[in-house]
């Protein structure tokens, strides 16, 4: 077995002092300090060389000799990926189009209703009008969510920042948020989708209808209808139900949600296309 005074002397060992009188009076001796530094520095990489990911390029100067920028090529490129990353859209529900939608004589008018939607919104959402979104509504399994998704991609390609989230992945988030006593990431998730220029809620009123869940629903929707944002729901319960299940009947939560989407409040009645045949 090594000794003690072998293991330790292992590797290159670097004067502590330039002056070999002061390593001689050392009483410890010489230092292993573990670095070379005589080893190239590595390079910086950078996915844009042209800017150095700072999405800004100096494009000259002003008469007083201050640097004049202006925005890089890359930063409409990743700004749309930012925005695509917090969508929350994945996977097939980015390729959703309107002519895969199954249409029939049920759900006919809500398809129509949709198309128009996709004609009024990028005027709407900007606008003094507190009826910026829409609400899908009806049996399971017709697609209202693909509907949902192709106008939160129509969104997206059109630059606006939009959340398009399960209202059930919601709750439970702000419900386990509560129970681990992370108050202050519950209150920054309702804080940060209160705000979001565009939020769609996929199902809601599908969870139990707990005095918690009833609140949840309560302040998000307060919130957007408060800031005047677009906000998009689709839902299994036709209104009278789903005003039962956010509340009272016609209480504050419906009526905020009608307020939200008053002018584009689309019903239909069809059988679940996901177990035909």
């Amino acid at each position: 077995m090594e000794s003690l005074k072998t293991i330790l002397s292992h590797g290159k060992t670097i004067p502590t002092s330039k002056s070999s009188e002061q390593d001689k009076a050392n009483k410890y001796g010489l230092y292993h300090t573990g670095a070379n530094y005589r080893l190239p520095q590595k390079e910086q990489t950078y996915d844009c060389p042209k800017c150095q990911d700072r999405e800004i390029v100096e494009i000259g100067v002003d008469s007083l000799g201050l640097s004049i920028y202006s925005d890089c090529t890359c930063k409409a490129k990743k700004s749309a990926a930012r925005k695509l990353k917090s969508s929350g859209l994945r996977g097939n529900q980015l390729a959703y189009r309107l002519e895969d939608y199954q249409v029939n004589d049920n759900n006919q008018d809500m398809l129509e209703g949709v198309k128009r939607y996709l004609k009024a919104w990028p005027e709407k959402i900007n606008s003094e009008s507190e009826s910026k979104g829409f609400c899908l509504i009806g049996n399971p399994g017709i697609g209202k969510t693909m509907l949902s998704c192709i106008i939160a991609s129509d969104m997206l390609s059109k630059s606006v920042q939009v959340v398009f989230v399960s209202s059930a992945d919601l709750l439970a988030e702000l419900r386990q948020a509560q129970l681990s006593r992370d108050k202050e990431n519950m209150e920054e998730k309702i804080e940060t989708l209160g705000k979001v220029q565009a939020l769609i809620l996929d199902d809601i009123g599908k969870e139990k209808p707990t005095e918690w869940v009833q609140n949840m629903y309560y302040r998000l929707i307060d919130l957007r209808y408060r800031n005047n944002l677009l906000t998009g729901f689709n839902s299994n319960y036709y209104p009278k139900e789903l005003a039962q299940r956010l509340g009272e009947v016609w209480d504050a939560t419906m009526s905020r949600l009608i307020g939200l989407t008053r002018e584009h409040f689309l019903c239909a009645t069809d059988f679940d296309h996901r177990i035909e045949g």
